[in-house]
């Protein structure tokens, strides 16, 4: 199969209605095919060479089914009525579902956290429920790509403010920097410190997208707990 292929498998499988059961399958028999139970010991030369390759294929396509599972988990929640509605706007638009569909096929491909999974389905559920419009969902789900997590997961202190003076005391100046590549605050210049003379540090802005991750992403239980694990 595919990526074309798989991602229509894989909309399809987010508009039905027997979604929890799809996704518990999936990983169920990721773990069931792809666990190479044949010990290493004894094996020695090419069949060693052969049986290491094995194991490197196999946990691949076991975390890959398993980041798929925990992507469809994500979306058990949505209404009947959502969820029909937005199998219609799938049948109405071939290009836009199979759009969407290869994004988040290769996001989770490349996924390097399986809590990316987690986070990609968050905001595939929320442009089911239609509480943000599909452009910033797929660029939402570009951010998680590209994050290292850890940096991401920072993003949390904007939660009450939509800006912050960073001289070092708040986030570490690297964070800020990756944030700011990711699209999800902006330089907003220099704080002017006070009379003594000290720079009171960078000024950054939360923009649109980040005001979106936020809203979107970080009101969830497992943002809540990634965040509370970095105090």
């Amino acid at each position: 199969m595919g990526i074309a292929e798989l991602a229509n498998t894989i909309m399809h499988a987010v508009s039905d209605p027997n979604l929890q059961e799809i996704a518990s399958d999936i990983g169920d028999k990721a773990i069931e095919k792809y666990t190479v139970n044949t010990p290493l010991e004894g094996v020695e030369g090419v069949g060693l060479s052969a049986k290491v390759v094995d194991y490197i294929i196999n946990v691949r396509q076991q975390s890959f089914f398993l980041k798929i599972s925990r992507f469809l988990f994500q979306l058990d929640d949505i209404s009947e009525s959502k969820r029909l509605e937005f199998r219609k706007q799938l049948e109405e638009n071939p290009k836009y579902r199979q759009r969407v569909g290869e994004v988040i096929i290769l996001t989770l491909e490349k996924a390097d956290r399986l809590e990316k999974a987690d986070i990609t389905g968050i905001v595939m559920k929320a442009m089911i429920n239609r509480k943000v419009e599909s452009s910033m969902g797929l660029r939402l789900i570009s951010i998680v790509d590209r994050a290292f997590l850890d940096d991401l997961v920072w993003l949390h202190i904007f939660i009450e403010r939509d800006s912050i003076t960073n001289n070092g005391n708040i986030l570490e100046a690297y964070v800020c920097e990756h944030l700011f590549v990711l699209g999800l605050i902006s330089f907003g210049g220099i704080n002017g410190g006070d009379f003594s003379g000290d720079s009171g540090g960078n000024i950054y802005n939360l923009t649109s997208a980040g005001r979106a991750m936020l809203d979107i992403v970080f009101k969830e239980k497992l943002m809540q707990v990634m965040a509370s694990d970095l105090q």
